[in-house]
């Protein structure tokens, strides 16, 4: 039986601040999707099932966290699962902290 892969487990694709990101995402979306990104921003929405990053990437977590408190810088690692170019925001899941 082959086990379960986990974005904590998984090797990471991409590894920056979200704006440096957003603007890779920008240039070609479709390259990234699927990838496993580590980001790092500002927190500028959170609640117990998701936050968002920058204004311009949004995390939804794996499992339900505490909620983030706001203007915090934090690094998270997650699947990019694509880019709402209408919102100009990028989305990603199975969102886990990173130290």
């Amino acid at each position: 039986m082959k086990s379960t892969k986990t974005t904590e487990n998984s090797e990471t694709d991409f590894s920056g601040n979200a704006n440096e990101f957003i603007n890779k995402v920008k240039e070609n979306p479709l390259l990234w999707t699927n990838k496993i990104i580590v980001v790092e921003g500002n927190v500028t929405h959170a609640n117990n099932k998701s936050l968002t990053l920058n204004n311009l990437i949004f995390c939804q977590y794996e499992k339900s966290e505490k909620t983030v408190p706001l203007n915090k810088i934090i690094k998270i690692k997650g699947r990019f699962i694509g880019y709402d170019d209408l919102m100009a925001e990028v989305k990603l899941d199975k969102c886990i902290f990173q130290n």
